[in-house]
């Protein structure tokens, strides 16, 4: 059985990795943003806005309440997610000379 301070060091480092999914996140959005605003999109904002707001609650995760924590780590490794698909999708088609 774990002592008191394995439990407390397990406790933060998961915390921790909690925390690292939402700033990869908003980190991941803002260079997004940048990248397509780059290529013309206007609306940039968005998508920074958003990133802001995810900064945000990084410094104030352990003041989140648990299910806010939870839901907020799900969707942020659902948008990283997403976009590693998409990234990878995209090199696929460029690799196989397709248009895009």
């Amino acid at each position: 059985m774990p002592t008191e301070a394995e439990r407390r060091a397990a406790e933060f480092q998961a915390m921790k990795a909690d925390k690292d999914v939402i700033e990869a996140a908003a980190k991941c959005l803002r260079y997004e943003a940048i990248q397509q605003y780059y290529a013309g999109f206007q609306r940039k904002e968005i998508a920074l806005g958003f990133a802001a707001l995810l900064d945000g609650m990084a410094l104030r995760f352990r003041m989140l309440d648990q299910d806010t924590r939870r839901e907020t780590v799900s969707m942020c490794r659902e948008l990283l997610d997403r976009i590693q698909h998409d990234e990878t999708s995209y090199h696929r088609r460029v690799a196989a000379g397709v248009q895009t």
